[in-house]
């Protein structure tokens, strides 16, 4: 068997450790939801996201200052990846996805290094990020072998 699909195997094995058929249910919405907001506004505004996300964590009662703490943070991380101005609001909405989605994993009782684990492998599969229409290579595909 191939590292890649050692790797995939892994990741199916915890998926199915941690989640039953209503646990997937769910982490396919929060997929579905996120893919759904990031179609509608391929290139939200600044504004346009922090609203995004501040009107979830204010449907889970976090106050105001939580927010603008958590949109700080993600600001400066986003910051960090040395994208362009414009395409911070992008990475920012991207990563709250991640965010979205690692909490869900985490509330279901994996590890901080299983998290990642099941991440790596998605960002193995992955190519390249489309970023406000920028397209930022993130390794090399697989020659094809014809």
């Amino acid at each position: 068997m191939t590292e890649r699909n050692d790797r995939t195997e892994k990741v199916i094995e915890l998926l199915m450790k941690y989640l039953d058929e209503d646990a997937f249910i769910e982490l396919a919405r929060i997929s579905a939801d996120m893919e759904r907001r990031l179609a509608e506004t391929p290139n939200p505004t600044m504004e346009r996201v922090q609203q995004t996300i501040a009107d979830f964590f204010r449907q889970r009662g976090e106050d105001d200052t939580f927010i603008r703490n958590w949109l700080l943070q993600a600001e400066q991380h986003c910051q960090s990846y040395g994208l362009p101005s414009e395409a911070i609001p992008a990475a920012m909405l991207a990563d709250f996805g991640l965010f979205r989605y690692m909490e869900f994993l985490y509330a279901h009782g994996m590890s901080e290094e299983e998290i990642m684990d099941v991440f790596a492998n998605a960002a193995e599969e992955r190519y390249e990020l489309r970023i406000n229409g920028m397209v930022i290579p993130t390794k090399e595909p697989p020659k094809s072998s014809s």
